[in-house]
């Protein structure tokens, strides 16, 4: 099981403008569930948004999830629609890329907010390819916090070639 600390500084800040203050005050912790391991990839992008992590269900299936913190909330006190819409378009796309073994890139995505989560939850997402053509991935997906569904997603994808 992992434990993904959460820092805050005097002013609340994030943990990234936190350790870059040196400004460490508390310590937060939002457990990792069992079975999941960290994303294979985290540069970047999703460095900033993430962690994000992986559980193998076999058969080419996954459960997703990432731990929010303070960094994912919006004015509203809730998780911001545009963290929860990244997460998604990161698992669709390794979703996509570990069944077909080629490069995707996002054409499209549609979502629908239904629910809201408190930063500190673990979120999680699960996705569903409908249809794979030489070219296209359409894919669904939900994510969730304890069991509610947040938010609603299909996507269209563009294949590449091999990875």
């Amino acid at each position: 099981m992992y434990t993904i600390y959460m820092i805050r500084s005097r002013r609340g800040n994030s943990r990234v403008l936190a350790a870059l203050k040196g400004e460490v005050l508390s310590v937060s912790a939002v457990t990792i569930p069992k079975g999941f391991k960290a994303f294979p990839h985290q540069e970047g992008y999703m460095a900033l948004n993430g962690p994000y992590y992986l559980k193998d269900l076999g058969d080419g299936h996954f459960d997703y999830g990432f731990p929010s913190d303070d960094r994912h909330n919006n004015p509203n006190g809730v998780l911001h629609g545009g963290a929860l819409f990244s997460f998604a378009d990161s698992f669709l796309g390794h979703m996509i890329v570990t069944a077909t073994g080629r490069h995707c890139a996002t054409v499209t995505i549609t979502t629908e907010f239904v629910a809201g989560a408190q930063a500190g939850s673990w979120i999680e997402g699960k996705a569903e390819i409908k249809k794979l053509t030489g070219r296209m991935a359409f894919i669904n997906a939900e994510v969730s916090c304890k069991g509610e569904l947040m938010m609603a997603v299909t996507g269209v994808f563009r294949l590449f070639g091999d990875v």
